[in-house]
């Protein structure tokens, strides 16, 4: 594709692609690149074309419809600035997240004696617990393109399963979530225990809710994460601090911080 052509197909298509790979695309440098357009923006009537460097990344804009730019960085796992026309450089602050999920119907109770509950009008089906001692088991593995530098996050949904509908204005679901985690060539697991109280309050039966869960990635006493992990987790209902005992857990998604782009899984 020769340098006109790839230009078009931007604006065309206003791609978010890394500079590096246009670059290569374009067989030259992003320097050689940027420098072409600098000479031919004005028969390709583009409105903006400048390279910048912010954050200690350097990007290339270059104008595409008449909505805006596409801002591409250098770095190929870097996500992308916009420019509105006549408006001026906006570069995300937002991180890339990588994020798992995991349906209620596929976690593990093991012989805890969670039961499975079927989709249905009212709800998406789960598990259901009802007894501190069921458990749901599930799992997570912690890829290379964690930034290594931010905690994971955890968020399960669940429903109540009673009508609380009588019940307290602060009545809550109290849930445990027990983490253990290594590595190859490890032969004990580090572990970390987490409990969230969600406020349910007055709640009709199969109202949907979602406790968030931190796993502190520097926790210390030989208990942080670190790349490659595997993670085992272990999810229960404290119903000795529960005003209401009784769930179905539908959801579990597990996100962290990435240094590169990737699909939801």
């Amino acid at each position: 594709m020769d340098n006109i052509s790839m230009l078009n197909t931007l604006e065309a298509r206003e791609l978010h692609i890394p500079g590096s790979v246009i670059a290569r695309a374009m067989g030259g440098s992003i320097t050689d690149w940027l420098n072409y357009y600098e000479n031919i923006a004005s028969c390709q009537e583009q409105d903006l074309l400048q390279a910048e460097v912010q954050d200690g990344y350097e990007f290339v804009i270059v104008a595409a419809t008449e909505d805006g730019a596409v801002g591409v960085y250098m770095e190929p796992s870097t996500l992308i600035g916009r420019k509105s026309t006549g408006g001026v450089v906006s570069i995300p602050t937002e991180t890339a997240i990588h994020i798992g999920h995991a349906s209620g119907e596929s976690l593990n109770p093991g012989a805890s004696g969670a039961a499975l509950v079927a989709p249905s009008a009212n709800t998406p089906g789960g598990y259901q617990l009802d007894a501190s001692s069921e458990e749901l088991y599930f799992d997570f593995h912690l890829h290379n393109d964690w930034d290594a530098a931010s905690d994971l996050t955890i968020k399960v949904r669940f429903e109540v399963n009673i009508d609380n509908s009588g019940g307290g204005v602060g009545d809550t679901v109290d849930l445990r979530l027990r983490a253990f985690y290594k590595g190859i060539g490890g032969t004990s697991c580090r572990t970390q225990t987490v409990e969230v109280a969600t406020t349910v309050g007055q709640s009709a039966q199969y109202k949907s809710f979602e406790a968030t869960f931190t796993i502190d990635y520097d926790i210390g006493g030989g208990n942080n994460l670190a790349l490659d992990d595997d993670l085992g987790l272990i999810l229960n209902l404290e119903t000795d601090t529960s005003e209401v005992d009784d769930i179905v857990i539908t959801h579990v998604s597990f996100e962290y911080n990435t240094n590169k782009v990737s699909v939801e899984r």
